[in-house]
């Protein structure tokens, strides 16, 4: 048995608040718990990757550091090998032809995330906001908040298809200051994957109001319904903007598609519409008018200037592998559908129930993230304490957005299924509070 009040003590000793807390202030919680009480949390808090990294990326890493000179700065503009890396696996996976000197590595996707929303928010004049798609990643808004960067929201709870792109839409044409709409497909926390025909039209919609989509696509491949999950000889891993538009920017990391996490490296994708757009005020900024270019020198230079060579020559070697047809994304993944798909059975048993549920291709995916709550809870923050008391973390929905601060968002990727019999235990001890 777990001791429960020895739990709340230390939860009040903390000096962390449950509402409103943090992804990382959850882990930092369970972490007090489990010195306190000599005990192991079901951890479902931070999404870290619960695979190993394949050889072929650990090799070339290896390779990089061995035969680089390390005294030599990277280019801020990124390696070759990466830059056309990473156009070999659009053009493979997204049927789209891309420049590489549009493929611009970066410190994971939420570097690219963070120079993007202050680029296209200084793009033109009167136009500093962003809109995002919530719930959505909570510290998007955080970057926009630090670069003083309004953020208006869309609830997308049971709102897609076209009555979601008819609200953006109408919000659009109430509010001619958005610059961007940012979203994550499929969506952490809830795992929805906007569709082929939802993106098709939303990307008329965003033209026509002169709006960029950043799209982030840190998930990419994951959505285990697709063809291209279920078959590793057919490369429809995704749906993206980018088929139906050339104002966009794609984000891409190698840390949960490939495992890739602790070396920190990605790649954003820019549109020709964008990549050679000019303005004013981007030259006032950052002494560059033409927007690849302040994106490269004026927000990657100011921040980090680049992602780490080796970094870089590894996730290449990962992009290529899959490319060629030598390494299946779908077949790497498949562990976190597994356990999504026996969690979300367990769960249901206990009396939860799948926040949710649905998306325009119908149920959501198996996958690292779903969301869930319970009847008996209004709060997100309540239902995680006593999730506390039993031995199991996860993170309170309000900090992502929309209108649901009663549910959780659960993480698969550190549950695989040896630990299904005790997670069951752990829900029974769950129902004996109630």
């Amino acid at each position: 048995m777990i001791d429960t009040k020895k739990i709340d003590e230390v939860i009040n000793q903390s000096g962390i608040n449950l509402e409103g807390i943090s992804i990382r202030n959850v882990g930092i919680l369970a972490g007090k718990i489990e010195d306190a009480l000599s005990i192991k949390y079901i951890r479902m808090d931070m999404g870290i990757p619960g695979l190993l990294a394949p050889d072929a990326g650990i090799e070339a890493h290896k390779a990089a550091l061995n035969n680089a000179d390390s005294a030599q700065y990277c280019s801020f503009a990124g390696t070759p090998e990466l830059k056309e890396a990473g156009s070999r696996f659009i053009r493979t996976f997204l049927g789209k032809s891309i420049d590489p000197e549009s493929i611009i590595p970066t410190v994971g996707a939420m570097h690219g995330c963070f120079v993007s929303i202050g680029l296209i928010a200084s793009l033109y004049q009167g136009r500093d906001k962003i809109m995002t798609l919530d719930p959505g990643f909570a510290v998007n808004k955080l970057q926009a908040k630090i670069q003083r960067v309004g953020v208006e929201c869309v609830d997308t709870y049971e709102k897609s298809g076209d009555a979601l792109v008819e609200e953006i839409d109408r919000r659009l044409s109430e509010d001619t200051s958005i610059a961007a709409l940012l979203w994550s497909s499929p969506c952490n926390p809830s795992w929805e994957v906007r569709s082929e025909s939802e993106l098709e039209k939303l990307a008329k919609v965003l033209e026509r109001h002169n709006v960029t989509a950043i799209e982030d696509n840190a998930y990419f491949g994951f959505d285990s319904r697709r063809p291209g999950f279920l078959d590793p000889d057919d490369p429809d891993l995704a749906p993206s903007i980018m088929k139906y538009t050339d104002n966009y920017i794609a984000l891409f990391s190698a840390s949960k598609i490939f495992s890739y996490a602790g070396e920190r490296v990605g790649f954003t994708a820019i549109g020709d519409a964008l990549k050679d757009h000019r303005s004013q005020s981007l030259r006032k900024m950052f002494n560059q008018e033409r927007f690849l270019d302040a994106f490269i020198q004026g927000g990657l230079y100011s921040i980090v200037a680049s992602a780490p060579r080796s970094a870089q020559m590894a996730f290449a070697s990962l992009l290529d592998f899959s490319s060629s047809g030598t390494f299946s994304i779908g077949d790497h993944l498949r562990p976190y559908s597994e356990s999504a798909r026996e969690m979300k059975r367990i769960f249901r048993k206990h009396g939860f129930d799948i926040l949710y549920k649905e998306d325009s291709y119908g149920p959501v995916g198996d996958g690292f993230y779903f969301t869930v709550n319970h009847s008996g809870y209004s709060d997100g923050s309540l239902l995680l304490a006593d999730m506390f008391r039993c031995g199991l973390t996860a993170v309170p929905l309000g900090i992502f957005g929309g209108g649901h601060p009663d549910g959780l968002r659960i993480c698969t990727s550190l549950v695989p299924m040896h630990l299904m019999d005790e997670f069951d235990k752990r829900l029974s001890a769950f129902d004996a509070l109630q």
